[in-house]
Parts: structure tokens; C-alpha cells; sequence
């Protein structure tokens, strides 16, 4: 059954007027990296320190998940929620989070606690992301295997499971209630571990058949089924008026990249960049919020700075693949809003408290180092200089380590850890003394709060 059409109003597909150069055939991988980037990247690992460290770090957990017989491949699956139906040939479904009883609760993901369940998912398909990109950088099979057996998985099991049709709104796929948690912790990786292992699987690379206990050529029209499904639940489903769309991009995008199609991956993109629906704003709508320098999205200061950090990351995504876009370029407030967050802060590093907010949040280097990436990619001098001389700086003082890879975060968010390696540049030549801590404005005006805030001169 296309799940598409289950319970779900399909977006069509527009023409392409201004759509990304795509005549070749897609080269797989694409989102993260492509093929031509590896060597750099390896160079990078044996040239720099931290980028060695990182390369380790990140293969000794791929080497944890990445099994090496037949039966730990199986025993590597069977730790996923997985369901099993009466049909011993039948592959499993994965724990299903129904509508949820407002007394009672389902165990929804809220605030980075997951239940039992929810963890042992979201493990798996981080441990199917490293190990997609440990076979990318070592191209050891073994990494391949285990990153294909998570993918087929999740294929195999989404491909039996309907869409909600009786939450409308936010209904999703695996969570009938909420697709907005949904997309940012299964929609949003499936993709990136099927763009690595593509060219393993195109190969005649085998998957583990749970049901069968056997090895079997890989479903790739029931994944693109997936993606789809997951294109259109973004653009169909959820809250237009809020920060919503942007927590739902990274699954957008990935999604609209995974399929295999060069004229429909091209179509579909430009409801990211440019086409709204009455569920899903454009990377275009989002960018009204920032008319002018120093401009925030209006929301809470959290809601506000992942805005800020995902609109970031995947316009670089976006400007990697296709240049011309040029985003950072057209949209160069986003990251100015960057330092916005700085200004807001009081003398004690706190912020004020307002919305759904809190008063302290850690600088997230890994998003200026992408700040940095899309400044380097549109040419922009300006954020260029000032971004390599605040993460120089910060380097220097010992306030940033490059060579310390994130602790895992299951917490409703993509994951993007490996793109601390991926991504970051080799170097970042910028003036290592300037003042990580500048005088602030004495007063900031936040209009969408109603809030003034002013600082005292007197210590």
C-alpha cells in the first residue's frame, strides 16, 4: 500500500522553474558529503589533531554497533522496540506511540527522557549513522552491513504501518499524534543512513531478513515509499504560524534528497526553498523573520535558537550540494542572529526568562562551525572574519575543544554529531586575541515579548 495516500492530502508536484542544477545522475552519498570529499576528509584526519581524535572517537562507537558474524547481526536488531506479528514470515513493525489519553500519557518523548523504548530506537538509528559513515570513510563492509540491517529495518517495518488518519493535524506515522517529535528523531536519520550505504546495497550488498533469518536483496521502492511518506507528512501535517516548520526541515530535506528521482527531488525542494503550504513554510517565510541584522526568530529564546541553529544547518547542507543556491547569500540575517543571542545576556551569563525558555544555554560550537562553513561557501568576508576569530579565540582560551566529539543527545533532535568531523574546515585562520566577552548594548528591546532589558553599569 503507498502510504502516501493513507489518510494524507498529497502536495503535487510543481514544475521546476528555479529549480537546482541536477543533470547528472546522482553519485550517492549526497546530503552530507559526496564522494569527492573523502579524500579531503581523510587528509584532514591525518594532518590535524582534534580531527584524528574525533575520527576515533566517533569510530569506537561504530565499532560497538557494527557486528561481525550473522548472529550478532541479528542480536544487533532484536534491541530495537520491535513488534512482532503472528506471521512468523512477517517482519517486525516497530512499538507504535498511539493518540495520546491527555490524563493518562503514552511515554511521549518530552525534555531528552525518553522511555526504554524510545531510547533503544533513537540508539539504533545513531548507531546506523556512524556506522554509515565509518563505511564511507573506511569502506569496511562490516560498517556497511550494520547500517543496512538498521535501514532495512525501519523500512520493513514503517512499510506495514499506516499513517494516522485520525489526527489529522499532527498525526504521523509511528507516533499518530505527533508528527512534529516524529520527524526529528525517525524521519529526519532514515534518510541519511540510506544515502551512505546506497552504493553498498546498489552493489548487490545484502540485508539481514529478521523474519527469515537470511540474507536478501534490499527493498529500495518500499524506501523511497518511506521517503515520500515522510515528505508528505512535513508538508501536510502540523502548525504553520510557529517554529514547527523549522524543527520539521532537517526531515523535509533529508527526505526530499533520498529519493532517487532527479526531476521530483528537484521539484519537491522548492517547497523548502521558496513554496509554502498551509502546514509547511518556505525557508523563504522563515527568513521574513529576520528582516534586519540582529533580528530573532520571535519566539522563546530555545524556540528562537534552534530556529536559528537548524535553519543554519541546512542551508549549508543545501549550499554544499547545490551552489548556485547561494543561501547564505541570500539570507545572511540568519546567522547574523548568531550574536544576538550574545546581547541578550545579562552580566552573570544567565537570560531573561520568558515563554518556554530557561535562563542559562551553552554556546553550540558546532553550529558556529557551520556558520563559518556557509560564510566560506557565499563569500562573505565579514561573517567569515568574525566567526573564525570568535572560534579561534575560543580555541585558544580553552573554552572549545574541536577534537572533543558530542556526547550522544537522544533528545527530539536530528542527529548531526559526525558533522563535527564531516564538516568542519581544515583550519580556521582567525585573530585568536579578540574579546570573547565584548561590552553588551545596555538595553535590548524584544517587540515579540514585550520585554525591555537593561543592564546596570555598576558591578
Amino acid at each position: 500500500m503507498n502510504k502516501i495516500v493513507a489518510g494524507l492530502f498529497v502536495v503535487p508536484l510543481i514544475v521546476a522553474l528555479h529549480s537546482p542544477a541536477v543533470a547528472e545522475e546522482v553519485e550517492r552519498p549526497i546530503i552530507w558529503v559526496k564522494a569527492s570529499d573523502r579524500q579531503d576528509i581523510l587528509q584532514k584526519i591525518e594532518s590535524s589533531e582534534w580531527a584524528n581524535r574525533l575520527f576515533e572517537t566517533l569510530r569506537e562507537r561504530a565499532e560497538e554497533a557494527a557486528p561481525l558474524t550473522l548472529a550478532e547481526r541479528r542480536e544487533a536488531l532484536l534491541a530495537l522496540p520491535l513488534v512482532w506479528s503472528e506471521d512468523n514470515n512477517a517482519p517486525p513493525s516497530l512499538t507504535i506511540y498511539p493518540v495520546r489519553d491527555v490524563k493518562q500519557g503514552t511515554g511521549e518523548l518530552r525534555w531528552g527522557n525518553p522511555e526504554a523504548k524510545q531510547l533503544a530506537m533513537m540508539k539504533g538509528l545513531q548507531d546506523g549513522i556512524d556506522c554509515g559513515v565509518l563505511y564511507y570513510l573506511t569502506e569496511e563492509v562490516r560498517y556497511a552491513e550494520c547500517a543496512a540491517d538498521i535501514l532495512v529495518t525501519f523500512v520493513n517495518a514503517l512499510a506495514q504501518t499506516n499513517v494516522s488518519e485520525s489526527h489529522v493535524f499532527n498525526g504521523g506515522w509511528i507516533y499518530k499524534d505527533n508528527h512534529l517529535l516524529e520527524a526529528r528523531i525517525v524521519g529526519a536519520q532514515i534518510p541519511i543512513i540510506y544515502d551512505f550505504v546506497h552504493s553498498y546495497l546498489k552493489n548487490g550488498g545484502l540485508v539481514y531478513d529478521l523474519a527469515r533469518g537470511e540474507l536478501r536483496p534490499f527493498d529500495f521502492d518500499a524506501a523511497q515509499d518511506v521517503f515520500r511518506t515522510y515528505v508528505s507528512l512535513a508538508l501536510n501535517r502540523g502548525l504553520l504560524d510557529s517554529n514547527w516548520p523549522v524543527l520539521e526541515s532537517p526531515s523535509l530535506v533529508h527526505n526530499i534528497l533520498a529519493l532517487d528521482d532527479e526531476s521530483e527531488r528537484a521539484s519537491m525542494l522548492l517547497y523548502y526553498l521558496e513554496k509554502d503550504t498551509d502546514h509547511q513554510a518556505s525557508l523563504r517565510m522563515v527568513a521574513e523573520m529576520y528582516k534586519n541584522p540582529g533580528d530573532i526568530w520571535p519566539e522563546s529564546l530555545g524556540y528562537s535558537r534552534h530556529v536559528t541553529f537548524l535553519s543554519i544547518y541546512v542551508m549549508t547542507a543545501l549550499d554544499r550540494i547545490y551552489p548556485d543556491l547561494r543561501l547564505g547569500q541570500r539570507y545572511p540575517n540568519i546567522v547574523e542572529s548568531l550574536n544576538s543571542f550574545y546581547n541578550l545576556q545579562f552580566p552573570n551569563g544567565d537570560y531573561p526568562f520568558f515563554g518556554d525558555g530557561h535562563r542559562h544555554y551553552e554556546v553550540e560550537y558546532e553550529f558556529y562551525e557551520m556558520a563559518l562553513l556557509l560564510a566560506v561557501l557565499n563569500n562573505n568576508d565579514s561573517q567569515t572574519g568574525r566567526l573564525s576569530s570568535f572560534l579561534s579565540t575560543s580555541i585558544a582560551e580553552e573554552q572549545y575543544d574541536r577534537g572533543a566529539l558530542a556526547e550522544r543527545r537522544f533528545a527530539a533532535s536530528p542527529y548531526l554529531i559526525p558533522l563535527q568531523l564531516l564538516w568542519s574546515l581544515d583550519a580556521i585562520d582567525g585573530d585568536q586575541n579578540i574579546d570573547l566577552a565584548p561590552p553588551r548594548p545596555r538595553t535590548n528591546h524584544l517587540p515579540h515579548a514585550g520585554m525591555t532589558i537593561q543592564r546596570n553599569i555598576s558591578e
